[in-house]
């Protein structure tokens, strides 16, 4: 079966949901596609979304049998609307870059003169992700780098995206494991397709089934590694709900308690030897927790809002766990990779593991174990001083500040598509390169993307906010310096604990004079906030984002000025972003970016309340408990409407599941559970559900992965 998408401007989020009624539920369609069973028939439809002229144009072709389960009017709708389900998802991908070229979805020439299957346009064209001056990851894995990380084969699956990548993700392709040895599988396709020389682009239709058939017999279902854990110390009733107020509430907790069970993982008995390893994982001893959905394995700074609600659900032996395995990959890596696969070794996200391990240590007392970590902590501070840091004059001397800057400068593996269709324009190689570590670097922020890293465009009226200006390595950015500052302190309290009162000195003289230095770089006194730096322009940019409150839930100001917390909120107040109905956005800036508005993140809405909360202002902390009963009741009505689901990300203003950005809005979800769970329980017994206006959730059920993929 075949079929065409061709785009005339551009595709938004809700264009499958006209498509779906307009064409696909149309059962007149499905009655005349059924009389002329053995002829083409062509679907149209022009419509506008969002003020934009969209036009689709699908082609159904060949023979359908009564036997091949396609008689009957349901079974023809259904396989209509997946064909439709793989385009349109492209589609939208595509819609928010304008470099990537209007033709990535139209079917291809081969070498023959015949088309093949729909493309995605993600053609390297001829760069070669081996030469000097790339920076790549996956080096301690030689055999499976050329299949995970760059080569011919991760370029070509994805180049023929829509029939070899399930749901059109990339991440899905790298995260499959392998159902034989990788130099075999490596071997097979060079003998099969070409080496280095091959161009993806110019692959028949025969090829193209060649190359399904290779991935279908060559990889297993990514879903299919970890094992499912029930956490040795999960219970059904954990103390610490009972001090929940609210029924409502109450019950809640308990569901989200529950599901611990369906997100802890742990390794199977898996050959982790980087000569032998079949898989993209990176090995761990212990048991975890992951988000959930496409996020199937652990992540940094998700895990700290995830050590949050276990700890408010009583499970500190499943938190060691999770500290434990982060202190495997520090002496390993020198730092906690991005998350738990071998393509993320070359980038970290926002430094919370001393976060993590300070509230283990509130909640057990467990100096034994603090005193084996801190040394590692110490290690990791290390990697950002010595890789991801930079001198900026201030106060007539250099002083020390971060950035995010990852060692990477070729396309994301999870995310190749998206990166190799963002250059499609560039001819320039370190052009190319430059925007690709520029996008490496943002993710490492944990914000991908927002338009907080990049440089407007106001030459480009329909689009100024493009990922090819993304601008983070010139950025110091304000909460990873704060997150800095943080551990400082952290360090030096937790040091004392164990009795090592030179070094708690050392770490409180370094907190002191960072916090000042900080201060002075970043803090706009009329403001009242504190924004990211640019080193180049030598200005802040005084734009309001999540990221503002950050210094004040790390306590990196001078905490005896009790007005600080004051002054934040009466500017959040005056910009607008504490009148939405369900909660506070990441941003004012509407960049169809997923950190921007109208997203609401877990992360961000728990720093605030609790930056507020423990600010010694009696009146902030009113409003920390105002605030945390809008996101709790908002989040507590999504759960209930939107499948019994908990979501990654909800929007500001209208109460449902957070779109944009380069994926479908997930569920599970592992830092809104643990955000959640921790204000319950803080608030328990003063905390009530607030009537929230009514949602109408409209996401997609949850697709199932199939046993094979392709299908034969």
């Amino acid at each position: 079966m075949k079929f065409h998408l061709f785009l005339l401007l551009a595709i938004f989020t809700d264009a499958k949901q006209i498509l779906s009624s307009k064409l696909i539920g149309s059962s007149e369609a499905v009655k005349e596609r059924q009389k002329h069973r053995q002829q083409n028939i062509d679907f149209n439809a022009e419509e506008t979304i969002s003020g934009v002229k969209v036009q689709i144009s699908v082609e159904i072709s060949g023979l359908i049998s009564k036997s091949d389960g396609m008689g009957d009017e349901s079974s023809e709708k259904a396989k209509i609307e997946s064909e439709f389900e793989a385009a349109i998802q492209f589609g939208q991908n595509e819609s928010s870059n304008s470099d990537a070229s209007s033709e990535s979805n139209v079917e291809n020439a081969t070498e023959g003169g015949a088309a093949a299957a729909p493309t995605t346009g993600c053609s390297l064209n001829g760069v070669d992700l081996q030469a000097d001056g790339f920076q790549r990851m996956c080096a301690e894995w030689p055999d499976l780098a050329p299949i995970y990380c760059y080569g011919k084969i991760i370029e070509a699956v994805n180049f023929w995206g829509v029939r070899m990548l399930f749901q059109n993700d990339s991440k899905h392709f790298v995260d499959r494991p392998l159902k034989r040895e990788a130099k075999k599988i490596v071997e097979e396709f060079t003998s099969t397709f070409g080496g280095n020389e091959l161009d993806v682009s110019k692959m028949n239709e025969q090829k193209v089934d060649q190359l399904a058939k290779f991935v279908r017999e060559n990889f297993g279902r990514a879903n299919g590694v970890l094992i499912a854990y029930t956490p040795e110390d999960w219970v059904e009733n954990p103390p610490k709900l009972e001090r929940i107020k609210d029924a409502e509430f109450k019950k809640w907790a308990k569901q989200l308690n529950e599901l611990w069970k369906e997100l802890s993982r742990k390794m199977p008995d898996l050959n982790c030897n980087p000569g032998q390893q079949n898989h993209s994982l990176i090995c761990v001893p212990q048991p975890f927790v992951v988000p959930g959905g496409r996020f199937r394995e652990f992540y940094y700074w998700d895990a700290y809002w995830i050590v949050k609600g276990l700890i408010a659900s009583g499970m500190t032996t499943m938190v060691k766990n999770m500290c434990m395995n982060f202190a495997e990959m520090v002496n390993r890596f020198g730092f906690v990779p991005n998350g738990g696969r071998i393509y993320y070794d070359k980038r970290s996200q926002p430094s919370f593991f001393t976060f993590m391990v300070y509230d283990y240590f509130l909640a057990t007392n467990d100096t034994k174990f603090l005193q084996e970590v801190l040394p590692v902590l110490e290690k990791e501070l290390g990697h950002w001083s010595k890789n991801r840091s930079v001198e900026v004059e201030v106060g007539g001397k250099k002083q020390t500040f971060y950035q995010y800057r990852a060692d990477s400068n070729i396309p994301r593996p999870e995310s190749f598509c998206q990166d190799v269709q963002l250059v499609t324009n560039i001819s320039n190689t370190q052009r190319k390169a430059d925007i690709w570590k520029n996008v490496a670097s943002t993710a490492e922020s944990g914000w991908d993307f927002s338009s907080r890293f990049m440089k407007k465009d106001n030459s480009n009226k329909a689009n100024p906010w493009n990922l090819v200006n993304l601008q983070t390595t010139d950025l110091l950015p304000v909460d990873l310096n704060a997150l800095i500052c943080g551990n400082l302190r952290m360090l030096g309290e937790l040091f004392s604990k164990i009795g090592d009162n030179a070094k708690a000195l050392a770490y409180a003289a370094k907190h002191n004079s960072f916090r000042s230095d900080f201060q002075r770089l970043f803090y706009k006194e009329e403001h009242g906030l504190w924004y990211d730096f640019n080193i180049k322009s030598g200005k802040l940019h005084e734009e309001y984002y999540g990221s503002v409150t950050v210094p004040l839930f790390t306590r990196c100001y001078d905490t005896d000025d009790v007005g600080t917390a004051e002054r934040m909120y009466n500017r959040l107040e005056k910009v607008g972003v504490l009148k939405h109905k369900f909660g506070v956005p990441t941003s004012n800036i509407n960049s169809t970016q997923q950190w921007d508005f109208p997203n609401i993140w877990p992360s961000l809405a728990h720093m605030l309340i609790e930056s507020l909360r423990q600010s010694g202002n009696k009146k902030m902390e009113e409003k920390a408990k105002e605030l945390a009963r809008q996101w709790l009741s908002a989040n507590h009505q999504m759960y209930q409407n939107c499948g019994q689901h908990m979501w990654e990300k909800m929007a500001a203003d209208t109460g449902v599941p957070g779109g944009g950005g380069e994926y479908v809005p997930q569920i599970g979800f592992g830092w809104t559970n643990g955000g959640v769970l921790d204000l319950l329980v803080t608030y328990g017994d003063e905390m009530t559900l607030q009537q929230m206006p009514n949602v109408e959730c409209k996401q997609n059920a949850v697709v199932e992965e199939p046993a094979e993929f392709p299908p034969a």
